[in-house]
Order: C-alpha cells, then structure tokens, then sequence
C-alpha cells in the first residue's frame, strides 16, 4: 500500500463484503466468516474461502472503544493540562510541555492531578496516550481526557513548533 496505493474498486469490494459479513452475524445467520480466511484476486475475479482451524475461533464480546483524539491545531487553540506518557529520556529529548509520568508509572502512581481542566495526553504516535487515557479513564470517569493525534512525531514531520507557554501554564 505504501508504495503502490490502494486500488478504490478492490476497497469498495472488501468494504461491501465486511457490511456484508456485519449484517450476517447482527441476524444471527449461522454461515459467517467466522475462522476462515476470505481471499479475493481483484485481477482474475476469483475469490477462495480457507478453514482456519480451531485456533483462529475467537468469539467477539464486545467492540472495542475509541479514545478521544484531539489534532494539534485543537490543542493550540484550548487549555488543556499535558501529560507526556513517553519515558524521562524521551521527554528530554523533545517535548512539548506539560508533565512527564511514562506510561507503566501511570497505573501505581497516585494521582495528584485535579483533572479540573481537560488533559491531552501525549507520546511519539498516539498508542501509549490512548493507553493511558483508557487507564485514567478508569480512575476518573468524569475527566474530560483526550489523545493528541499523532503524537509528537506528527509534530516533527509537519516541522511545526508549538512554544510551551501557548499551551500550558506549569
């Protein structure tokens, strides 16, 4: 995909398949997907159905939740509280502001954040702040908290600078 795209006609087929496969499971139809491997040949017309086995049976419970996201533009026009989840040294290296607790400290430490404004977590890509927002989340319902979208690395490749004082008040 990275370097040949991605073909619109074969995504319009693998996403009408997908609707497809929703609306089976969401009426109970027993002829599902479910452990087999649907493949598609988008030049011949071909498609192919493989058994995966035992193995592959796994049954879904629940759909996974999403994190609120904010975009740096958001952050640059709000006050919001940071915490930076990524480790001391790479806070060090660059940072945008706020306070520095890495991610694995999050869950032991206690919390002495007020939350009485709304906090962006942030790391290098967004992984590690969606993992902490689900964390605090479970701590403090009530807290509006937030992932910044893309991370500090987005930040870089825009080469944006984004002045400390303009976000946060330490």
């Amino acid at each position: 995909c990275s370097e040949g795209g991605v073909i619109p006609t074969l995504a319009g087929i693998v996403g009408c398949m997908q609707a497809n496969e929703a609306i089976k499971y969401i009426t109970g139809d027993k002829d599902v997907l479910e452990g087999k491997l649907w493949i598609f040949n988008a030049q011949t017309g071909e498609a192919k159905i493989i058994g995966l086995g035992n193995t592959a049976h796994k049954k879904i419970t629940r759909l996974q939740e999403t994190v609120p996201t904010i975009s740096l533009e958001e952050l640059k026009k709000g006050i919001y509280d940071l915490i930076d989840v990524r480790s001391n040294a790479e806070h060090q290296a660059y940072n945008i502001g706020g306070k520095n607790i890495p991610l694995e400290d999050l869950e032991t430490m206690d919390m002495n954040h007020s939350f009485s404004k709304p906090t962006v977590f942030y790391c290098s890509a967004g992984k590690r702040s969606a993992a902490a927002v689900r964390k605090t989340k479970e701590r403090f319902s009530e807290a509006e908290l937030y992932s910044l979208k893309g991370g500090v690395n987005g930040i870089i490749e825009k080469d944006a600078y984004l002045p400390r004082q303009t976000i946060i008040n330490d």
